[in-house]
């Protein structure tokens, strides 16, 4: 793809977050970071991959280019009010063994995830492999679907929603919210990043 787009272009990074992921007149695009050449001095370039289509253009229809998409990129990292954030306040997820960081989920180090291991084998098995296994969430997430999956990796019984405050800027009413379980969690957030 990158060298189809310019032959001395080399790939150097995907973002793998789904919140840089964004769509105008029907079309989806991803940023994708390139440089003139494999020297490590050499110049970068952020194209965007429309997805359908499978090929790089440097900017969309409306204008839009990479470093427009890195942007959005930086303002919610600022705000970091997706649910990953919320979730890890006060460190509720931080001695899991496992980070769940941007739609991306991996394993710290082996763990015994019975759960998950059972319902979905072959997945277990995939991010058993090692530091570069890895599950991501690709696409606008239903909340519901990550809470669902975080689970079969949590112990049985423990609530990580005690206690966390829900922002006014992710909050379905405009107010900040302080909840005590899933239900209340589902009651009151709402994504600003595209989140149901």
């Amino acid at each position: 793809m990158v060298r189809e787009y310019n032959k001395n272009y080399v790939p150097i990074n995907v973002a793998d977050s789904p919140k840089l992921l964004q769509s105008e007149e029907g079309k989806t695009y991803l940023p994708i970071k390139m440089a003139v050449n494999s020297k490590s001095n050499s110049k970068t370039f952020i194209g965007i991959i429309d997805i359908e289509t499978g090929k790089i253009i440097s900017k969309t229809s409306s204008g839009k280019t990479g470093k427009d998409f890195y942007d959005v990129n930086q303002k919610a990292w600022q705000n970091k009010e997706g649910l990953e954030d919320i979730l890890d306040q006060n460190d509720k997820l931080s001695n899991k063994h496992f980070n769940f960081v941007w739609s991306a989920f991996w394993f710290t180090k082996k763990v015994q995830a019975d759960s998950l291991a059972s319902k979905y084998p072959k997945v277990y098995d995939i991010l058993s492999k090692g530091s570069l296994s890895e599950l991501y969430f690709l696409g606008t997430e239903d909340v519901r679907l990550k809470i669902s999956f975080l689970k079969l990796v949590v112990p049985k019984g423990e609530n990580i929603f005690k206690n966390l405050t829900i922002p006014e800027s992710s909050s379905k009413d405009g107010k900040e919210h302080i909840v005590q379980n899933e239900e209340e969690f589902l009651e009151y957030y709402q994504s600003n990043l595209g989140e149901k």
